[in-house]
């Protein structure tokens, strides 16, 4: 269906990238018409929106409330917040690493715009992953570092950040992230090795080597590549545990 790019006002076949300008085009803002930089995301009205009404903090841990802060004002939709942990319901084990636990659970108040933009299908349960970081009772420069990972390479093969807590028993901080229900690489491969086709393979390394493109652009190096670090979905690939990321 032809339509105008709100850009160059000229005609185009494609919804968000115009085939005359070469932009992507997402619109003008309903309320203030500026251009739109994302699907519904107008950069004057989302920074006073965030800057009139924070999403919540976690009322006294000062770095992680400041690296929440620098979420909520990028210009994207994966803001984080802080959650309460017993907003957790359903908590099971998945893995352990050397610095973290995996568990999954059940977010039962998860927001509007996350069900929105990153459930799908194969996840319409508000299922979510979370990963327990070990002895971070103490906010340790190791916690801070995958943090300010996560934050600073926000990409489409980079595996979302939803939100932090604290596991009330333990003190333990954790990362609240999109759940993949298909596990990670060194489980597929195992078990699905025979039954995977070319595309699909090729489909996933074409994933793969854009995060790694992403965050190389972005100065960073991930440091630890292997099966167990990247994750799969119904739909696509994503690239996790940026603990040991470093700026190159």
């Amino acid at each position: 269906m032809l339509r105008y790019c709100s850009i160059c006002w000229q005609k185009t076949l494609k919804f968000s990238h115009c085939n005359y300008c070469n932009k992507w085009d997402y619109g003008k803002c309903y309320e203030c018409g500026e251009q739109n930089i994302k699907p519904e995301w107008c950069p004057n009205c989302k920074q006073l929106e965030i800057t009139l009404k924070i999403l919540p903090l976690t009322n006294g841990f000062n770095k992680i409330d400041q690296l929440i802060h620098e979420s909520q004002l990028k210009q994207n939709h994966n803001c984080w917040r802080w959650i309460d942990h017993t907003e957790l319901d359903n908590i099971q084990y998945l893995s352990e690493g050397g610095y973290g636990i995996v568990y999954k659970a059940v977010w039962n108040n998860m927001p509007e715009e996350i069900e929105k933009n990153y459930l799908n299908a194969s996840n319409a349960s508000k299922i979510v992953a979370m990963k327990k970081l070990k002895n971070s009772q103490n906010i340790t420069k190791d916690f801070i570092n995958e943090i300010k990972a996560y934050n600073e390479n926000n990409y489409s093969y980079i595996i979302p950040i939803y939100c932090i807590t604290r596991d009330p028993i333990t003190n333990e901080y954790a990362i609240v992230m999109q759940y993949c229900d298909k596990g990670d690489w060194k489980h597929i491969i195992r078990q699905n090795d025979k039954s995977l086709s070319w595309r699909d393979r090729l489909h996933m390394l074409f994933n793969m080597t854009n995060a790694l493109k992403e965050i190389h652009e972005n100065g960073y190096v991930h440091c630890d590549i292997h099966p167990g670090n990247i994750l799969q979905n119904e739909y696509s690939s994503y690239l996790s545990d940026l603990g040991l990321c470093n700026i190159k």
